[in-house]
């Protein structure tokens, strides 16, 4: 079993519960510093731990995560979600049955959807989470999903995610936090090919099919997936046996719509910065909000922070450039970032600590911190 998660240990808790008897081996993957002391609670399960850089999505450690495990066939739930008693039985029978077929890459179980206090649904959807992964290719971009060499297998089985929120509709998708930054990694990560990421037996230069529909044309994609998405879910909720519930449908229409209008206007975005002389980066997150990162990389700095403080975007800039032992220089981009926090609104005890370990790590100074 691989769980990769960010300051979820409760839920962790509950999910090695539930799944006691379910797995042979087990890897938990920690997305940025453990404060939580999740390593002691892994390491009392006779778990492994790792730690390992922030990248906002879970994804984007599922490769490294893999290669520690010992056997090929794999069960990957989040730290929110768990195995139903049914489920957990399966999963102990699963373990002394004979191998499955050969053109099986994995199986695939009820998954149903939580509306913060209990099921909304009963029978549908289907989430992909037990996999072989040899027989599976995969590219480490937030939401993307498995590319397999054979079929799926449905198990009419519940594999249970109660998050302590709803996790559909409107509000799910545009105002928590770490759906905004579930998009962002996701659209960010777009903008480059899929060898700058970490690739699981993808060999293709290009994206898988609907991501690179997504990357030529946004808008249409949006449009068109607008009305497939729903007549899709909705055959597949009535031959799922479940309620015809049009409402509940809405919501992955909405999700197509939400990742390919952002991936537009973060691509507009992206070529204007370029234009100006400045190199697109990644994400930092302050204050549960995400913003984009434009690295400065030229010459004329100044004059280009002037500009990028007066505009309305998201926008941090720090030189690449500076000479490590530039004293004065870097505590003027210290004081720069501050501002920027300052302009967005977003106050912190720590601000000018977490921005002196922003300008570290973006000017490349190895384990000091710079100081002015």
């Amino acid at each position: 079993m691989v769980v990769c998660l960010y300051r979820e240990r409760d839920f962790l808790s509950r999910l090695l519960a539930h799944a006691e008897g379910c797995y042979d081996d087990l890897v938990v993957v920690h997305d940025g510093p453990d404060l939580d002391d999740v390593r002691l609670l892994v390491e009392a399960h006779g778990g492994r731990f790792f730690e390992r850089p922030r990248r906002f999505a879970h994804e984007s450690h599922f490769i490294f995560a893999w290669k520690q495990c010992r056997h090929d066939w794999i069960f990957r739930p989040d730290a929110d979600e768990f195995p139903s008693p049914e489920l957990a039985e399966w999963f102990r029978n699963f373990r002394t049955a004979p191998e499955p077929a050969a053109d099986t890459s994995g199986f695939e179980f009820i998954f149903p959807l939580w509306n913060g206090s209990s099921q909304a649904t009963s029978r549908w959807p289907y989430r992909q989470a037990l996999f072989n992964r040899q027989h599976i290719r995969f590219v480490g971009l937030s939401e993307q999903w498995f590319v397999t060499d054979g079929k799926w297998e449905r198990v009419a089985r519940i594999l249970c995610h109660e998050p302590g929120n709803k996790n559909y509709g409107v509000d799910y998708l545009l105002r928590v936090a770490k759906r905004k930054r579930w998009l962002y990694a996701t659209v960010l990560g777009l903008m480059r090919p899929p060898a700058a990421l970490d690739c699981w037996r993808w060999e293709d230069a290009g994206w898988p099919k609907k991501w690179e529909a997504v990357r030529r044309h946004p808008l249409r994609t949006a449009v068109t997936r607008l009305f497939s998405s729903f007549w899709g879910n909705a055959r597949e909720m009535i031959q799922s046996g479940e309620p015809f519930k049009p409402l509940l449908l809405t919501h992955y229409p909405l999700h197509h719509w939400i990742t390919c209008t952002t991936f537009r206007a973060v691509q507009k975005e992206w070529a204007r910065v370029q234009l100006l002389g400045l190199e697109p980066g990644g994400m930092v997150e302050r204050g549960g909000s995400p913003q984009r990162v434009f690295i400065l990389d030229g010459a004329g700095a100044d004059a280009k922070w002037e500009s990028a403080q007066r505009s309305a975007g998201s926008c941090w800039i720090v030189s690449r450039n500076t000479p490590q032992n530039d004293v004065r220089r870097i505590s003027e981009l210290r004081a720069r970032v501050l501002m920027r926090l300052d302009d967005l609104l977003i106050h912190s005890a720590d601000q000018v600590a977490w921005a002196d370990e922003f300008l570290c790590r973006n000017l490349v100074c190895g384990d000091t911190t710079p100081t002015g």
